[in-house]
């Protein structure tokens, strides 16, 4: 049942720019920082992830890199999908939200506090990978680009999720939707 508040989605639409997606998001699905993945809520993602990043998915990486490169020179415009991810639920109790106006309780307009923990992508992956590579390459450290303020993404940030949770939302995304995943 859709009004059912243990089935609503607690989801944030940020615009970051470059500079603020890597330090909100600080996890490179191609290029983990080495931590401790289980204790945060994160473990079975993370592998799904890793056995991802082979063959297609790290050619995928590559051109978008190039393409994000050419939208920095200006050589073209740059058109870049809504990266959807996702916090464990372990930290959901550290978020802080201020609501500006309530006057519907399904879109609330107001500032929102996370907490310092990696946000897990559902969809993105590639582009994610991507940015991270742009932030550290030639372009991301030219300062006549100032690819860091510039350059700004959609993130949509869907909060206290579990693993079953997770692993449903990335289904839906990108398979049947209507399919239910058994864990």
């Amino acid at each position: 049942m859709v009004n059912d508040p243990q089935h609503k989605r607690i989801v944030v639409t940020a615009h970051p720019n470059l500079g603020a997606f890597i330090e909100l998001v600080k996890y490179d699905p191609s290029n983990p920082a080495p931590i401790n993945y289980k204790a945060i809520g994160m473990q079975e993602m993370h592998k799904q992830t890793q056995s991802d990043f082979k063959g297609q998915k790290a050619a995928n990486r590559l051109n978008f890199i190039e393409y994000l490169q050419e939208g920095e020179r200006s050589e073209r415009t740059l058109y870049l999908p809504t990266i959807s991810g996702w916090q464990s639920s372990k930290f959901f109790d550290k978020t802080v939200f201020v609501s500006f106006d309530d006057h519907d309780p399904n879109v609330l307009y107001g500032q929102i506090f996370l907490p310092t923990a990696p946000i897990m992508q559902a969809d993105g992956q590639t582009q994610t990978a991507a940015l991270f590579r742009l932030a550290d390459s030639k372009e991301g450290e030219d300062t006549n680009l100032n690819v860091h303020e510039n350059l700004v993404v959609t993130l949509e940030i869907e909060l206290n999720v579990n693993v079953e949770k997770a692993v449903q939302s990335f289904a839906d995304r990108n398979g049947r939707g209507s399919k239910k995943i058994k864990i």
